[in-house]
């Protein structure tokens, strides 16, 4: 496991497992998130396990406060493992004639869109001997293949996260002259027991815990894997739900619908 990481979206959830599942002695850990006291104390945890911590609370939208951040790091040392995982979630009341809240599905495309460009970019922009060897993470849903209507600025941006990385992988893939090794891997999590996946008030099929999902995220780094989904059974039935009709698949959906009331 790379020796030099920074984490996106680290005060809590997976963010924050990941970061304490990764500190140990001889790891330097910068770990940015919103929720400054929260990422206090995840940082206070790690520093316990050995590791030497750096900490800075930010929106990870704001491109020019994460970049200073990430060179203010690499200066120390450079940069091994780059994990974009900042995010959030909201979701729709009901359907209705007038459409979903537009303001919120932007919002819900901006943010989660955004911190993510923003930490790859602070990333990649860095001098070549900083990160001779990059490894980028970023950590996306299932959803980004399974669009619902309940949360659709979530799904979006999930969705453009997955051709934004296959996309910069082949940018780099293409450079007549290769620099700097960069590897891209994709994290897509089922249901995860964080504060986000909690405020979604239907079934929550084959949920893991924050822990359980940093081990797994970590078992497939470990194995080289591009592309890390779990649980496999869930992906599994999402893989034959996209070739169904898409009223057979809303049918299928309704019992476990955020809103069995409303949905049909």
């Amino acid at each position: 496991m790379a020796q030099r990481v920074v984490i996106s979206g680290a005060s809590r959830g997976i963010g924050a497992a990941l970061a304490e599942a990764i500190a140990t002695p001889g790891v330097a850990l910068l770990l940015l998130a919103r929720h400054g006291e929260n990422l206090r104390q995840v940082a206070e945890r790690c520093v316990e396990k050995g590791a030497e911590v750096y900490w800075k609370a930010l929106d990870a939208r704001h491109r020019e406060a994460v970049a200073e951040a990430v060179e203010g790091f690499a200066s120390r040392g450079g940069v091994q493992l780059l994990i974009a995982n900042a995010g959030v979630v909201a979701l729709e009341d009901r359907p209705s004639d007038l459409g979903p809240d537009w303001e919120q599905l932007r919002e819900q495309i901006d943010h989660n869109l955004t911190c993510t460009l923003s930490l790859l970019q602070a990333g990649l922009s860095l001098p070549v001997e900083q990160r001779p060897h990059l490894h980028c993470v970023v950590v996306s849903s299932l959803n980004a293949f399974l669009p619902l209507g309940e949360a659709p600025g979530y799904c979006v941006a999930k969705a453009a996260q997955h051709t934004l990385v296959e996309a910069l992988e082949d940018f780099y893939a293409c450079r007549p002259e290769p620099g700097a090794e960069v590897v891209f891997s994709q994290v897509f999590p089922g249901f995860v027991a964080t504060a986000m996946a909690t405020d979604y008030p239907g079934p929550r099929p084959l949920q893991c815990t924050a822990e359980q999902a940093a081990q797994r995220i970590l078992r497939g780094l470990r194995a080289e894997r591009k592309l890390i989904m779990f649980p496999r059974r869930l992906a599994l039935l999402l893989w034959i739900g996209q070739r169904l009709p898409k009223p057979i698949l809303r049918w299928i959906l309704a019992p476990s619908r955020a809103y069995r009331g409303f949905w049909p």
